[in-house]
């Protein structure tokens, strides 16, 4: 399963982008929201990086994430 990266700062992905390479981890990348969801909701990323703002889309992501279901007994956090 590869990871997701989401990043609008072209220079920040291609580094993000190359440190996961180098460990030899499949990635997948989004330089916006909209198409990092696009990209969760297909890839099924188990890791996401996401450049945290303030905005409602991140937000968004967040809670979509948080809210697909595990399989594999995984777990991640909630709010209380």
């Amino acid at each position: 399963m590869p990871i997701l990266l989401v990043e609008s700062e072209a220079s920040v992905l291609q580094v993000l982008e190359q440190a996961v390479s180098d460990l030899g981890i499949q990635a997948r990348s989004a330089t916006t929201l909209q198409a990092g969801l696009e990209l969760f909701a297909s890839e099924h990323a188990r890791i996401v990086f996401v450049d945290l703002d303030s905005s409602t889309q991140t937000l968004e992501m967040l809670k979509a994430i948080l809210a697909r279901p595990r399989s594999g007994g995984g777990s991640h956090c909630r709010e209380p």
